[in-house]
């Protein structure tokens, strides 16, 4: 993102990618904590924004691409890319984050329902962060908003559907080619039997013939 060209440190590689985090991410998270002292949240802040990003890198490298960096930053993050990709498959890159961040909270849920709620303040602010402080970010995300990932995200669904359209009718089309082709073949296979009825003499005559001929064998039996 343009407004962050300094302040990054390097804290490591993901897959040779440089993971690269901003002062700034002390701020957001900060900002999401209510501004109140809170060690565990801001961890699980940390992770959930770093998760996010992940998810859209995650499927960068699926489709063949290459990961030039993965931010972290106050505003959220950015997973910078390089490469092309058709329409489809860039919006499902753009909702490779709240994939990512739906996974997070599947898990907590389940957790909870398993376990229940942390006893511990530490366990209940890493929770809280996983579910609630989760939804609301996703929420944000989804804004059809650029930057943000919903400007991208949700043209998604009226492409697959225009491209199930598009397949629906070449089906179609290829169907109805078949059929008028197997018209054609049965139209000249009963050609090819009239044809064929017409250079074979009546019943009546043929059995003449044969009458005829028989007889005379009968009376010439050389």
């Amino acid at each position: 993102m343009a407004a962050f060209t300094r302040g990054y440190v390097r804290a490591g590689n993901w897959w040779g990618s440089p993971l690269l985090l901003h002062w700034s991410i002390l701020l957001g998270a900060l900002f999401f904590s209510g501004f109140r002292f809170a060690p565990a949240f801001w961890a699980g802040f940390f992770g959930l924004v770093l998760l996010h990003e992940l998810g859209h890198a995650y499927f960068v490298r699926r489709y063949g691409q290459r990961v030039l960096s993965v931010e972290v930053h106050g505003l959220g993050g950015l997973c910078t890319w390089s490469g092309k990709v058709s329409p489809i498959r860039r919006a499902v890159i753009a909702w490779g984050g709240v994939l990512a961040q739906w996974l997070v909270y599947s898990g907590a849920t389940f957790f909870v329902w398993i376990q229940g709620v942390p006893e511990t303040s530490g366990g209940r602010e890493i929770l809280h962060v996983a579910t609630t402080t989760n939804l609301w970010m996703i929420a944000l995300n989804l804004i059809p908003v650029r930057p943000l990932d919903g400007a991208e995200a949700w043209p998604l669904f009226p492409r697959l559907y225009r491209r199930w359209r598009m397949r629906h009718v070449l089906a179609k089309d290829e169907e109805l080619r078949v059929q008028r082709m197997l018209s054609r073949t049965k139209l000249r296979a009963a050609d090819a039997l009239e044809d064929e009825a017409a250079d074979r003499p009546p019943p009546e005559i043929a059995s003449l013939v044969d009458d005829v001929l028989r007889r005379a064998k009968e009376r010439d039996p050389k």
